[in-house]
C-alpha cells in the first residue's frame, strides 16, 4: 500500500481489481500481483511488480503461453465498462487511469502481440479509445499499430502525447485527473 499512496495511486481500485502482495511471485522480492484477463477461459495469467529496486528483474510473469494476456482495470466492481477507455503500457498507468474515472487496458509492453491486439479490440469493442504510451519513439510507434488496429476493428481511436514525465503512473492525481478529462473530451 506505501508503494502505491508514495506513487499517488490508488490502493482501493487496485484491491477492487484483484490486486495482491505476494513473495512468491518468481522469486521472493515483495510484489504486487495483478491479475491478467486472457482470451482462454480458465487460464491464469498476471504480471508481477517489484516493489524494491533491488529486485533485477521489474515485472515477472508466469512461464507458458499468455492467450493475449491483457490487464483490465476497471473503475470499480459495479461499472465493468465505461464509455471510453485509455489503452497504456503499463498496469501501474492502467491503475493511474481507473483512478481517474475511466475503465483502462495495460497492453504490457510495447509489443504485445497478434493475439492481445485481437483481445484488445474485443475489450475496446468500439468504444472511443485513448491511447497513451511512453515518451520514447519505440513506444510513440507502437502506440500507431494498435491505433490503426483498433480503427481496423471499427472503432474510433486517438494518441495522447505526454509532455514533461515519462508516464502516466509518473503523475500527479490532480495533474492526471485534469489531463485525461480533456483529451478525453477532444475525443468525443
Amino acid at each position: 500500500k506505501a508503494y502505491l499512496l508514495k506513487r499517488d495511486l490508488s490502493v482501493d481500485v487496485a484491491e477492487q481489481n484483484g490486486w495482491y502482495p505476494s513473495r512468491s511471485a518468481g522469486d521472493n522480492f515483495l510484489r504486487i500481483v495483478i491479475p491478467a484477463v486472457t482470451i482462454k477461459p480458465e487460464h491464469v495469467y498476471w504480471q508481477a511488480r517489484a516493489i524494491s529496486s533491488k529486485a533485477h528483474i521489474r515485472y515477472q510473469t508466469p512461464k507458458g503461453p499468455r492467450y493475449g494476456a491483457l490487464i483490465s482495470l476497471h473503475v470499480c466492481p459495479d461499472t465493468p465498462c465505461t464509455r471510453q477507455v485509455v489503452i497504456v503500457e503499463g498496469p501501474m498507468d492502467a491503475l493511474a487511469v481507473a483512478a481517474c474515472g475511466y475503465g483502462a487496458i495495460a497492453v504490457m509492453g510495447m509489443t504485445p502481440g497478434d493475439q492481445a491486439l485481437d483481445h484488445l479490440a474485443q475489450l475496446v469493442n468500439k468504444r472511443p479509445a485513448l491511447v497513451v504510451f511512453d515518451n520514447e519513439p519505440e513506444a510513440q510507434s507502437a502506440a500507431h499499430g494498435i491505433v490503426m488496429r483498433l480503427a481496423s476493428a471499427g472503432g474510433k481511436a486517438h494518441i495522447a502525447k505526454l509532455r514533461y514525465v515519462k508516464d502516466l503512473a509518473d503523475t500527479a492525481f490532480v495533474t492526471r485527473k485534469a489531463w485525461l478529462a480533456r483529451r478525453l473530451e477532444e475525443l468525443c
